[in-house]
């Protein structure tokens, strides 16, 4: 697979991530492209990696992410059982709403995984795409409750996984504040903040 950006201009290689999904017949390519080691994709992704918690890294991938992921509006929303991580509505046919959707869970699950550890699966996910069988084969989505026809991508997180400090890797260490901005407390100025944003996403 080779190296991914989230750029703005990486709607071409989502465009060929369904491309390649209909030569190769693999109905989670996406998934594939959206799990590429996050600081591989761009600088943004390594900011988001060295943040601190799960809620900083949350935000600011919100942040980065919506400036150079095409047509993205990444963002969190409060429930009361849980918090959902967003990930925007997807404009396209059935099919390239399908592999926009899994490139962006590869990306999003990275981010929480980074707090919650390496096999973190999501257990409660929101997809726009329509119901799809083979979708039902993709090992990141199978033990999922899964709710198609939704108004948007979703994945629940549970309130208290916000506070969970990030697991550095060994070539990686929390940033300095010099060198980048980090938010301890939700900011209720932000478009994306939890306070700013409740409501359903089914």
């Amino acid at each position: 697979m080779p190296k991914t950006s989230f750029r703005k201009n990486s709607d071409s290689p989502l465009r060929f991530a369904e491309q390649a999904r209909r030569y190769t017949g693999i109905a989670d390519i996406g998934l594939a492209a959206g799990l590429t080691p996050f600081g591989q994709h761009s600088q943004a992704g390594h900011n988001v990696m060295v943040c601190t918690n799960l809620y900083q890294a949350i935000v600011l991938f919100c942040k980065q992410g919506n400036s150079e992921i095409t047509n993205s509006n990444f963002h969190i929303r409060q429930q009361q059982t849980m918090v959902w991580f967003c990930g925007g509505v997807v404009e396209g046919t059935d099919n390239e709403i399908r592999q926009v959707e899994l490139y962006r869970i590869g990306i999003m699950i990275q981010v929480i995984r980074a707090a919650m550890g390496i096999s973190w699966e999501p257990y409660e996910l929101r997809l726009q795409s329509k119901n799809d069988k083979s979708l039902y084969d993709t090992e990141l989505i199978r033990n999922a409750n899964v709710r198609f026809g939704c108004k948007m991508l979703a994945i629940g997180i549970p309130h208290y996984a916000f506070a969970l400090t990030l697991q550095h890797t060994k070539d990686q260490s929390p940033v300095a504040n010099s060198e980048l901005v980090l938010l301890s407390e939700p900011d209720t100025s932000l478009e994306y903040s939890v306070a700013e944003n409740q409501g359903n996403v089914a």
